[in-house]
């Protein structure tokens, strides 16, 4: 079994390595570690049929409490209701156990929901990759 953040992508809750061979709107996800936690950046279409898959990975990446943890968005093309519960549920965790959850990049449908929901209220979001919000 792979680390829990050690670089392995997943599409549809199966680990696999190399690259994700997929239909165009599926969701994916691919871990791979930084200096300070993991990253997972999603890619595709995040729906109640998905969820699950986004979030097995996060309570993954979160069993090793690292101080930081990233979720990249900038690939990903719709999200509904359910993905952003997923977030926010990892949030609570995170901030429980003392890691700092980041939103990297936001793609416009995932901006777009933030901002309708109020979400980017109670949720850090690195507008560009690499930066760190003072939230």
């Amino acid at each position: 079994m792979p680390p829990p953040y050690g670089g392995w992508t997943a599409e549809r809750g199966r680990p696999r390595g190399g690259l994700i061979d997929r239909a165009e709107h599926d969701f994916a996800f691919h871990v791979r570690p930084s200096p300070s936690g993991p990253v997972v950046a999603c890619s595709g279409e995040l729906d109640l049929h998905e969820v699950h898959v986004l979030a097995r990975a996060l309570d993954d990446a979160l069993a090793a409490a690292p101080l930081t943890l990233v979720v990249h968005l900038g690939a990903l093309d719709f999200i509904d209701s359910s993905g952003l519960n997923a977030l926010l549920h990892a949030r609570i965790r995170a901030e429980r156990q003392g890691t700092a959850l980041h939103l990297a990049d936001p793609s416009p449908p995932m901006t777009r929901l933030l901002h309708l929901t109020c979400t980017d209220r109670v949720l850090t979001i690195d507008p560009i990759p690499g930066t760190r919000s003072a939230r």
